[in-house]
């Protein structure tokens, strides 16, 4: 399953039949915690849940949705807007907004229990608490010269793998970055090449 931004494998058998779907087109997917998939279209404004033969299970109408990500399990979904706040939609509800950026929000990642690690497009990274008990901590500060392409799920909670691109005196440069609560950013690769997108192993330990 692919879109423009994601892809995933998925084993289960699939219906040939046409499900109904969303009146724009699909813009992004993803898996939530008891595996069934997420889909959502920024056209439409439209987030729907399927279960593993494509039968629709649920749907949710968020407007100005950028992004989403596996949220708080079981079925929960994680949205960003364009008003740079972030949410949990679940077939049954959807938890109150977080606002975390005055620009959009541009990629998300589950990070255990009530929060999550958002991502706006100037770079800044932030932990944020989707039960509100805590604000939102900043994990990386953008110093407004880099432009951030994705975040992946690091090897523990407060924690990601960062990928960004920034404009040096020889010429535009890719970027990965280990980013942690707590510490300075530490830069593991920089490539000339364009570099859009990497592979996480399911322990955060391996990236390709």
């Amino acid at each position: 399953i692919a879109t423009s931004e994601w892809a995933g494998a998925w084993d289960a058998p699939c219906s040939q039949e046409r499900a109904r779907g969303h009146a724009g087109p699909v813009t992004a997917c993803t898996f939530v915690g008891s595996g069934k998939l997420c889909s959502a279209s920024r056209v439409d404004h439209s987030i729907r849940w399927w279960s593993k033969q494509v039968e629709p299970l649920g749907s949710a109408i968020h407007r100005g949705l950028t992004t989403i990500a596996g949220g708080i399990p079981p079925d929960g979904v994680l949205v960003g807007d364009g008003h740079g706040e972030v949410w949990n939609h679940s077939p049954s509800g959807r938890s109150m907004g977080v606002p975390v950026f005055k620009e959009p929000v541009m990629a998300l990642l589950h990070d255990g229990g009530a929060s999550a690690i958002a991502a706006a497009r100037c770079g800044t990274l932030q932990r944020v608490d989707l039960s509100r008990r805590e604000p939102p901590s900043v994990l990386h500060q953008s110093d407004g010269y880099r432009d951030q392409l994705g975040i992946f799920p690091g090897l523990v909670r407060g924690t990601c793998w960062s990928l960004w691109r920034k404009h040096m005196r020889d010429g535009m440069q890719v970027f990965l970055s280990r980013v942690a609560q707590g510490s300075r950013e530490k830069i593991l690769h920089r490539s000339r090449m364009s570099l859009s997108n990497v592979g996480v192993s399911r322990d955060g330990q391996t990236i390709c």
